[in-house]
């Protein structure tokens, strides 16, 4: 009887070891970044070549989770996180900062929201609200002594006429506002 128990609660282990195994390998670790929070990850969960489900985590916390399959979470429509500039100094009030930019599988833009993490080196965090972009060109990063500019040029779609208008966001004190064009001067 002894043996026998012994012999279940070794397979009973295995199948555990086997059940965590599939579900640690259904994770993609798509970067992996040393801050001064700690170590920043970016997962894919689930298991689809390109994925549509991500986690971004500080130290294993999980800081922000996408799911494209899921119309009602945050950025389902462009489910996929790339670091667009990591800020390797202080921009009060954190210690570092990364921007990142939300993106989706397919051509209907080439970009998606902007937003920005606060990192401090005691571990804690803060997610800002985002700034809504969706295609044209390629937003410009450019670190201020105390704030973080996001320069979005104008230019004509990527389909139709016209010509949309450039914007200028920037990220200070640990939020985000647009910068007003300033308007011409008659002369």
């Amino acid at each position: 009887m002894y043996i026998l128990r012994n012999i279940c609660i070794v397979l009973l282990l295995a199948l555990m070891a086997a059940s965590m195994a599939q579900k640690i390998s259904a994770q993609t670790l798509k970067h992996r970044l040393g801050t001064a929070a700690g170590e920043l990850k970016i997962v894919q969960l689930d298991k689809g070549q390109l994925g549509n489900q991500f986690a971004i985590t500080i130290n294993d916390k999980i800081v922000l989770k996408t799911n494209g399959e899921d119309g009602t979470s945050q950025f389902s429509e462009t489910p996929v996180p790339e670091i667009l500039k990591y800020v390797q100094k202080e921009i009060a009030p954190f210690d570092e900062v990364v921007v990142f930019q939300q993106h989706m599988w397919g051509n209907a833009c080439n970009g998606g929201p902007i937003w920005f993490l606060g990192l401090r080196k005691n571990g804690s965090f803060q997610v800002s609200k985002h700034i809504e972009f969706c295609g044209g060109k390629d937003p410009i990063v450019k670190v201020g002594v105390d704030k973080i500019t996001i320069v979005i040029p104008g230019g004509p779609p990527n389909r139709g006429s016209g010509y949309i208008p450039g914007e200028t966001w920037v990220y200070q004190n640990g939020d985000v506002r647009q910068v007003k064009a300033r308007a011409k001067q008659r002369k």
